[in-house]
């Protein structure tokens, strides 16, 4: 409703939040970030778009999705900005935990290999307290050989505490 009203010349605000949504059917499990509303069902104009937008909401047939002005005692209210400053607040806080989030999941998603041949503690509950050889790991997976089973882990599950890279030991020379 908001970009509609916006595309039509009308200074119009709705809070909105940016999430990441899976891509339907996608083999890979493909996420896409998609911009929805806060507060679904409420678009604040200006006051001064009062009369146009009550003209506008009485046709019934305009470009818009359908829509309707709230209405108090008869009267269209008149919201300062002020009153609203919690929620633009709200908003920016969402921003940034989005924004967290995305750049965590890029950081998991390269993920740092764990070196083959590396030692690890299994994170697994049912696993908790074995240990496995690395036999290959690409930053997002690791592939460890646990007893005669091999396991394929999201490495960014595993702790960095239980990796023990044999490569970075030091050794008595002979």
């Amino acid at each position: 409703m908001a970009e509609s009203l916006a595309e039509a010349g009308f200074a119009v605000w709705t809070p909105r939040q940016t999430i990441s949504r899976r891509i339907p059917r996608s083999k890979d499990k493909e996420r896409r970030e998609v911009e929805t509303p806060i507060i679904p069902t409420f678009v604040f104009a200006d006051a001064e778009h009062k009369d146009a937008l009550r003209a506008l909401a009485s046709q019934p047939l305009h470009p818009h999705p359908p829509f309707s002005l709230m209405t108090y005692r008869g009267k269209v209210p008149e919201i300062k900005d002020s009153e609203v400053h919690g929620l633009r607040i709200e908003e920016r806080r969402m921003q940034a935990a989005a924004d967290d989030r995305a750049r965590r999941a890029r950081r998991n998603a390269r993920g740092r290999a764990v070196p083959v041949g590396a030692t690890i503690g299994v994170p697994t509950p049912a696993f908790k307290g074995i240990s496995g050889i690395v036999e290959e790991s690409d930053g997002r997976f690791t592939l460890a050989l646990i007893g005669n089973m091999r396991l394929k882990i999201a490495t960014f599950l595993l702790d960095r505490d239980e990796v023990n890279d044999p490569s970075s030991q030091a050794g008595a020379a002979a």
